[in-house]
């Protein structure tokens, strides 16, 4: 799992109350940046997630991340345990 900031977009509160946020985006930075993950989004259905957050220090100020997921393989109990034998079981 590994964290990393969207550099190229920031987000503001919005000036009315039905806006939630406006977004300020850099595109040529972003379409940099989305053109480096697209092996990544092809493994994830096509899909990059992205979190809005606020900042501790002010609560007027946002900013974006996103996670890397990598799928670990799925264990089997026998993997888990190869040693272990079906017959001992007590039920």
């Amino acid at each position: 799992m590994e964290n990393h900031f969207v550099d190229s977009i920031f987000a503001k509160n919005g000036k009315k109350d039905f806006i939630v946020a406006e977004l300020a985006i850099d595109v040529e930075r972003t379409i940099e940046m989305l053109n480096g993950l697209r092996d990544y989004a092809k493994k994830n259905k096509g899909f990059l997630n992205v979190s809005m957050l606020k900042s501790k220090k002010d609560p007027e100020k946002y900013y974006l991340k996103y996670v890397l997921w990598e799928q670990k393989p799925e264990v089997t109990a026998k993997q888990q345990m190869p040693d272990r034998e079906d017959d001992d079981l007590p039920f």
